[in-house]
């Protein structure tokens, strides 16, 4: 099981019998609270950015490690909107897995058939184990090589002497 990240984006690449794009804490909605006109250029850009890794990395499946939605209890009409056209397009070029996030109450609900939605203790793919980060991971997931997660939000990053962000 390889795990890389990709280049100047907010992405993983995990490779082992299969290829897939993990990406984490997208919080959709939250452009609405934070500037109501380019909110949806905002959207856009997100899916363009994710699509784009996706074909550029020939991945057919995509891991969403929690937080799809940013509203923390129950689904707004808006997020049910966004959020199922969203999936739709994402589910049109690739597989996508949402692994259950704190702000994910009611994802079954606006889901579209198809999106497979993984229990936020987490689940593996060979050697490595991904969840969200917020609920106790499950034995399995403890007992993982490698173990990814999502959730932490970090506030500090350090910039190496070649230039590279950490």
């Amino acid at each position: 099981m390889k795990v890389t990240p990709v280049y100047g984006k907010p992405a993983l690449l995990l490779e082992g019998k299969e290829r897939y794009t993990v990406i984490a804490d997208l919080h959709v909605g939250i452009e609405r609270e934070w500037m109501r006109k380019i909110s949806r250029r905002i959207l856009e850009r997100m899916k363009g950015d994710i699509t784009e890794i996706l074909k550029e990395r020939e991945c057919e499946n995509l891991i969403i490690l929690g937080d799809l939605k940013h509203t923390v209890e129950g689904v707004t009409r808006e997020d049910e909107r966004v959020i199922r056209s969203f999936l739709e397009d994402l589910s049109s070029i690739s597989n996508v897995l949402i692994v259950k996030g704190n702000h994910d109450g009611g994802i079954e609900e606006i889901s579209p058939e198809g999106i497979e939605i993984k229990d936020a203790r987490g689940f593996r793919i060979e050697k490595a184990a991904l969840l969200h980060g917020h609920a106790s991971p499950n034995e399995d997931v403890l007992s993982s090589e490698i173990i990814l997660t999502a959730h932490i939000h970090p506030v500090i990053s350090f910039r190496e002497r070649s230039g590279l962000r950490i």
